[in-house]
């Protein structure tokens, strides 16, 4: 027998409250300023206290940060597996990024190893890298751009962690 409408939902039954956005804080108090995260420094008990992020995400954004060396921009964490669009948006307005942070690497002397391991230069990257050096002593990092197999594409994605370090940059 099913219950009639109007008995599931009787007058009175909180429809008539306010919207949590049209409430007021309790007392005198006012709503804390929040405080910015800062991704390059966090660990990921801090990723755990933002909103949408769990054990395992925030244990994903740590491991790609590590990878990278580190983020340069607030869009990097949507590279990052299980981030949706939602929590995206509502993280990124708690997040910062301190990109003197990072950490580089050099691209006239690092091992093919340590460029291959890089999630955004990977095998075919390092190798390219590996074959403009054998052919060319490395004056700039600009000069891998004009690289056919590199070109400005990849260059864009890899100079916040590329550095030439025996050419004085």
């Amino acid at each position: 027998m099913a219950v009639p409408k109007s008995k599931r939902f009787p007058p009175g039954n909180g429809q008539d409250v306010p919207p949590v956005a049209a409430r007021k804080p309790f007392g005198n108090q006012r709503p804390q300023p929040r405080q910015r995260l800062e991704v390059n420094g966090a660990d990921s008990s801090a990723f755990e206290a933002l909103p949408f992020i769990g054990p395992v995400l925030a244990g994903r954004l740590v491991k790609f940060r590590d990878a990278l060396g580190g983020f340069h921009s607030v869009a990097q964490l949507k590279e990052v597996y299980g981030l949706d669009s939602l929590a995206f948006a509502v993280v990124s307005e708690r997040v910062e990024v301190d990109a003197s942070r990072i950490r580089t690497l050099c691209a006239d002397t690092a091992s093919w190893a340590a460029l291959r391991g890089h999630p955004y230069i990977g095998v075919q990257g390092a190798r390219a890298i590996e074959r403009y050096r054998a052919a060319h002593p490395l004056a700039s990092i600009e000069e891998l751009a004009a690289h056919p197999p590199i070109g400005d594409s990849l260059m864009d994605r890899w100079r916040p962690y590329l550095v030439c370090c025996l050419c004085g940059e």
